[in-house]
């Protein structure tokens, strides 16, 4: 089926806020923080009977995507959920919808998760629009996965703007073979050495990322507000708690005639005290400290202290 096909197909709405519509299936009642929840399942009209095409479900009580929610309906080119209730999207839940090239889950407040795998049968997918969900980082990782997108090369278009992300995933857009346009901003990006990624493509493909001047970190502090092609790479450093040790694979050890040299590269912008013991025959140590304090933040890099 070519995109012309999809253009001039028949488009469905269903709207439904206290009551499943006729092609929502009750699934059951539920109460949630003292509110009435009606959650639905679509079942769409087979192909002979009303050949669907496009489908845009809009404000309903839809909750969850089952792994059988819409497999009477491989038909579907273009397929819109807008602001419903969406908690859960089942890994499976495209499975059959190997024609589909417009797909959007926006403006589902609950929705923080998506599975790997969840689009892996749509190889056509050219529009793909995941704003103003709730998707987020939680301790380092991202609610999306590396290879989340990985079947789809011929995208043109990924929005993933207004969720709660602060990281991607290294990878995450490697398979992309056309051009394609990135909404990135509304997200509270942490600028730090967990972005390196997300940095460096986004300065080699600036271009195609809209609205760059309002894809902002919002931490750490010093590079809140700073729009993220503006900020240097050398700044995006991760913090050492005070347990943290040094990874001494990142020292030399140099001898120079009566000298002993030590370099470790550290990332940190937090006062660092290097300690140096020397302990002589007898046993006797004799400890120096060398500190380094920070004293302009937005200088903060990747440093070798010595």
């Amino acid at each position: 089926m070519g995109r012309s096909d999809c253009v001039h197909s028949l488009s469905a709405l269903a709207r439904g806020t206290s009551n499943c519509t006729s092609w929502l299936s009750k699934v059951e009642d539920v109460q949630v923080g003292g509110v009435h929840l009606l959650l639905c399942a679509v079942v769409l009209p087979g192909v002979e009977q009303f050949p669907v095409r496009d489908f845009i479900l809009m404000t309903s009580s839809v909750s969850y995507l089952f792994t059988n929610t819409l497999e009477d309906s491989p038909q579907l080119c273009k397929l819109i959920f807008l602001n419903n209730a969406i908690r859960s999207v089942h890994s499976q839940a495209f499975e059959d919808l190997v024609q589909l090239q417009d797909l959007e889950i926006s403006g589902n407040p609950w929705l923080e998760h998506l599975y790997l795998g969840t689009f892996s049968k749509q190889h056509n997918l050219t529009n793909l629009m995941l704003n103003y969900n709730r998707l987020k980082t939680a301790n380092n990782l991202s609610s999306i996965q590396p290879k989340l997108f990985e079947d789809q090369a011929l995208i043109e278009q990924l929005n993933l703007s207004d969720n709660r992300l602060q990281t991607l995933p290294e990878g995450l857009m490697d398979t992309f073979s056309v051009q394609h346009m990135l909404r990135l901003h509304g997200n509270p990006w942490k600028c730090d050495c967990g972005l390196w990624y997300l940095h460096d493509w986004v300065l080699r493909n600036g271009q195609n990322v809209e609205m760059l001047d309002r894809t902002l970190c919002e931490s750490p502090a010093f590079l809140n507000r700073r729009s993220m092609d503006s900020v240097e790479r050398e700044q995006l450093v991760c913090h050492m708690g005070k347990d943290h040790s040094v990874d001494v694979r990142n020292c030399l050890m140099q001898v120079s005639g009566d000298a002993v040299i030590i370099k470790c590269k550290v990332e940190t912008c937090l006062p660092l005290a290097v300690k140096v013991q020397l302990q002589d025959e007898l046993g006797n140590v004799k400890e120096h400290v060398v500190r380094n304090e920070w004293t302009d933040s937005a200088q903060c890099s990747n440093m070798t202290l010595e």
